[in-house]
């Protein structure tokens, strides 16, 4: 009996070795440690221009906002705001490291405008890995969304066992290669740039989006809005995500064209143009607020 228990533990290890080497992923900050303070007496704050179009003239009212139209964003002076962690992996072969720091730079840079730090966190490959994750979605997605889907699935859970389960709340970004289409939630069957509606995830396909501007940016509208709440294991749960006003606004688009979270887009194929200058719906910034933290 004791042979077969040291025969069985041998194999179990082995699996576990096995796993290790195949999923072996690193983590590096990119940013300052987001649970560092700043120095004393350096209280930094910024001047957001802000818009008002994503819910009722009450609803702002009641949050301090006297609304405002399109044309005229509002100045308010605002504190620095970290948000919850947001990783990256660059999962189809059709993107280039550059091209990824570059989108993810857009999102960063545009904002630090509004006081809003991203914590940033590159989820590393090895090339083999890569190669990997992209061959099997590629395959997936020549078999239809559910198994696309599924797919996607499987490699968020892989991702998230080996290096990603630490924090309670979090966004992963995944640049893929193009898909046919993508059941983002029970309405929408697109093919182009996305929050998965029921795990956190943003994809972001190589066509049309390596084209776009501010991509990124854009989606982090939508995704840094999410709040969830239950939990099973290690994993998120499949309910639906809703934002901070319990409603599933962080899923639509801004009401004016000048909001970064309004894409602007006239099909599918095109890719999406925005630029430094879109503002921030403060409906928007409420929600962040609500699931990030102060600095200070």
């Amino acid at each position: 009996m004791k042979k077969f228990k040291n025969i069985y533990l041998l194999f179990l290890l082995a699996g576990i070795v096995a796993g290790f080497i195949i999923c072996k992923i690193s983590s590096t900050f990119l940013l300052q440690d987001v649970d560092e303070p700043p120095p004393e007496g350096e209280v930094r704050t910024c001047t957001g221009e802000f818009i008002s179009k994503r819910v009722t003239e009450q609803e702002y009212k009641d949050l301090g906002f006297e609304p405002t139209d399109c044309d005229n964003p509002r100045e308010i002076e605002i504190k620095e705001k970290v948000s919850i962690p947001i990783y990256y992996v660059l999962a189809g072969d059709q993107w280039t490291e550059d091209q990824v720091r570059e989108k993810m730079d857009e999102a960063v840079t545009w904002f630090d405008q509004y006081c809003i730090r991203l914590s940033i966190y590159p989820v590393t490959l090895k090339t083999n890995e890569t190669a990997f994750i992209s061959q099997k979605l590629d395959k997936a997605n020549t078999e239809g969304t559910n198994q696309y889907r599924k797919a996607i699935n499987d490699i968020y859970e892989k991702l998230w066992m080996f290096r990603m389960g630490k924090p309670q709340k979090f966004l992963l970004i995944m640049f893929v290669n193009p898909y046919n289409e993508v059941v983002f939630d029970r309405i929408r069957d697109i093919k182009i740039a996305g929050n998965l509606q029921d795990i956190p995830i943003i994809l972001i396909p190589s066509i049309p989006e390596r084209n776009s501007t501010h991509i990124v940016t854009h989606e982090l509208i939508h995704g840094l809005g999410k709040l969830w709440n239950s939990t099973k294991g290690n994993l998120v749960t499949t309910r639906a995500f809703k934002d901070s006003f319990g409603k599933r606004a962080t899923w639509l688009e801004g009401g004016c064209s000048n909001d970064m979270g309004n894409s602007g887009r006239i099909d599918q194929s095109t890719p999406l143009n925005k630029t430094i200058d879109e503002k921030m719906d403060f409906a928007s910034y409420v929600q962040y607020t609500k699931i990030s933290k102060s600095v200070y």
